[in-house]
């Protein structure tokens, strides 16, 4: 709703596909899944997505959506350097992902 309210555009979003708990009646780091996404765009060719995990454990789907004009992107871990696999989109990429409670990634996405 805040986005309709402020009109800012949906840059990525997070799609959960398991959780551990999904009742609704828990604290934070319970429950299902509450997983924000954020990218911050270095260049044209270099984006980095912050992806928090406020709720309990779960798997789920990254997306990512980016420019799809030039070459695919690819994904890797900024912390462990780990390369990612990903799939290209017609809006850029999406990832499997699984997070425990208050877990976090940082991940680095080239052209």
């Amino acid at each position: 709703n805040i986005i309709k309210i402020t009109s800012l555009p949906v840059t990525a979003r997070w799609i959960t596909q398991n959780a551990s708990d999904p009742s609704l009646t828990v604290k934070h780091g319970q429950g299902a899944p509450v997983v924000e996404v954020v990218l911050r765009k270095k260049s044209d060719r270099e984006v980095f997505a912050f992806v928090l995990n406020q709720g309990g454990e779960g798997t789920g789907m990254v997306e990512c959506y980016l420019p799809t004009s030039l070459s695919s992107w690819q994904v890797r871990d900024a912390i462990t350097g780990q390369t990612l696999e990903a799939s290209q989109t017609s809006k850029g990429v999406r990832l499997p992902m699984a997070l425990k409670a208050w877990d976090y990634r940082v991940l680095q996405l080239t052209q």
